[in-house]
């Protein structure tokens, strides 16, 4: 596997309790048949990034709408639950640490569930029958090892579409209506929010959670001086502990820079004041759809149709990015299987492990990328 695609370890400690604790859940009868509407949904996410868990924004959504008096519970890396403090679409958000047993003692507390839905890989099944979920709901395919703990076993769309229309799939009913930002309420800044920059102002986010998807150093800093040189205020920011991406972009004097020192709640802010946003895939391009700020993101190993803004975020100002496929476009597995998607093919691997001098990102050019802002910025 990829380096960049392996999960964070669990400890042997953890993992055992994980199993062992799904096991007797399972042995005591905890399963019975998903009847009536259920009083409480988990959506069980066992790790993700930052655009893995806002990619379930439609899931949820679908689930109230089927489901509207029901408690929904979306587990997440504690670091993404201040994100969640307005409680989008009424659901609650519930830090799940994956070496910390007391995570997975909270969320249990927070049950019983009577229906725990898991997208991606099925291993979540087994944080979801740990907590002590009645009925597990996940999609076909995958490890036996992960299928076990696994109610029911959904099929896949037979063509592409996004991961977040997919998920959606999930709450087994119709999908939820186009995102409305007031079902997803601002969270409490408390004194964290930037001091917004003169308006209009770009955010040129270049950080990324791998270096195989960021752009050179150079080329921002061309894009940043052709938008300056429009009229846009520049705004530079970097995901935590990549300060020196910024330093080495050499960034004019007049831009405003926020090098990793922003939480996520005051990107949010900034990110919703912003004219536009671009930005390599990554979290901040996802956050960006939430904030419903025009976004322009830069492909290169990944397949950009699995993160169009879909159906549930149709109307979004949003422009993909990228030279297309390539030779080493040629990883078909998905989520631990074999792809179910059609001809979804695309490259996972390591910058130390790219053979091709990371072309498909360095073969962008920061004249193509203005000029699709500037007639972003007309509209």
């Amino acid at each position: 596997m990829p380096k960049n695609l392996r999960q964070p370890k669990i400890s042997g400690r953890t993992r055992t309790r994980l199993y062992m604790a799904a096991l007797v859940a399972k042995n005591l009868g905890v399963r019975r048949s998903v009847s009536g509407a259920p009083k409480n949904v988990l959506i069980s996410l066992y790790y993700g990034g930052l655009g893995d868990t806002l990619l379930l924004t439609p899931l949820i959504a679908a689930c109230r709408l089927r489901y509207p008096s029901a408690r929904i519970t979306v587990t997440m890396p504690p670091a993404y639950v201040p994100l969640y403090s307005g409680r989008p679409y009424e659901s609650d958000a519930i830090g799940f640490d994956v070496n910390e047993w007391s995570t997975v003692e909270h969320i249990r507390d927070n049950g019983p569930y009577d229906l725990a839905l898991v997208p991606g890989e099925n291993r979540q099944a087994w944080l979801a029958r740990a907590v002590g979920a009645r009925w597990v709901r996940g999609f076909v395919g995958d490890r036996f090892r992960y299928r076990l703990p696994l109610d029911e076993a959904i099929p896949f769309p037979k063509n592409l579409e996004p991961f977040s229309d997919m998920w959606a799939r999930l709450a087994g009913g119709p999908p939820a209506e186009r995102y409305n930002p007031e079902h997803w309420p601002p969270p409490t800044a408390r004194g964290v929010a930037p001091a917004l920059p003169l308006s209009p102002y770009v955010v040129l986010h270049v950080g990324a959670s791998s270096s195989a998807r960021m752009w050179e150093e150079a080329k921002w800093r061309q894009l940043g001086d052709a938008l300056q040189g429009a009229g846009l205020t520049v705004v530079l920011t970097a995901g935590p502990g990549q300060a020196s991406l910024i330093m080495k972009i050499g960034a004019r004097q007049s831009w405003q820079q926020y090098p990793g020192n922003l939480s996520l709640v005051g990107m949010w802010h900034l990110l919703k004041g912003a004219a536009l946003v671009i930005a390599p895939d990554t979290g901040i391009a996802h956050l960006a759809k939430v904030t419903q700020t025009p976004v322009i993101v830069l492909f290169g190993q990944c397949d950009p149709r699995l993160y169009d803004p879909g159906a549930f975020w149709a109307g979004q100002s949003y422009r993909a990015v990228s030279i297309g496929k390539l030779a080493c476009h040629d990883q078909d597995w998905f989520s631990k299987r074999p792809s179910p998607l059609g001809d979804l093919k695309r490259c996972m691997r390591t910058a130390e492990e790219c053979q091709h001098g990371q072309r498909c990102m360095k073969d962008i050019e920061a004249k193509e990328v203005a000029q699709v802002a500037m007639a972003f910025i007309a509209q």
